[in-house]
């Protein structure tokens, strides 16, 4: 995004560097189980082929596992937030409103093609969802005080003013 410096998305990267660097002792393990399976590769085991594949050194496997745990964990928490949003919008029986978010979530995968996914699209989504969520409870502190977070994650963030203005009008 360097050739569009408006664009921000650096929350979830930043999150990622925070946990990588609180954790140097952990980095340092994982680093050396990838250095000796790397090195202990027998044939057919090809580690470094799969790196080189990934287009990863063995030293940025650690970064991505945090990377890829920090994903999950907003693709893990946005179900409930959806669940939430579904009660708050709609008079359902509590088993659709349970089973909602996961029909909500199938079609998911289809939209992480090549060149359509990144670090920072399940922060999108629960970030928004948890703002939708504050709007149409009429949470408007908690909204205020989440709108520096989602700003920083993404400049889309300026739509929500308006939003809350017209929730609230």
């Amino acid at each position: 995004t360097a050739y569009r410096p408006f664009v921000t998305r650096a929350l979830l990267p930043a999150v990622v560097r925070t946990v990588v660097r609180a954790t140097p002792a952990l980095q340092a393990r994982v680093d050396g189980r990838i250095a000796q399976a790397v090195a202990r590769a027998g044939p057919g085991q090809r580690m470094d082929r799969a790196l080189a594949t990934l287009g990863w050194t063995p030293a940025d496997v650690y970064v991505h596992v945090i990377a890829a745990g920090v994903m999950f964990g907003c693709l893990l928490i946005l179900p409930w937030v959806l669940r939430r949003l579904v009660i708050v919008f709609y008079d359902l029986p509590p088993p659709v409103a349970d089973l909602a978010p996961v029909f909500a979530l199938l079609p998911l995968p289809l939209f992480f093609v090549p060149y359509a996914r990144y670090l920072y699209d399940p922060g999108t989504l629960l970030l928004w969802a948890v703002a939708l969520l504050l709007v149409a409870e009429r949470r408007t502190l908690w909204l205020w005080l989440l709108l520096p977070v989602i700003a920083y994650h993404k400049e889309t963030a300026v739509l929500l003013p308006p939003l809350i203005a017209l929730r609230n009008w």
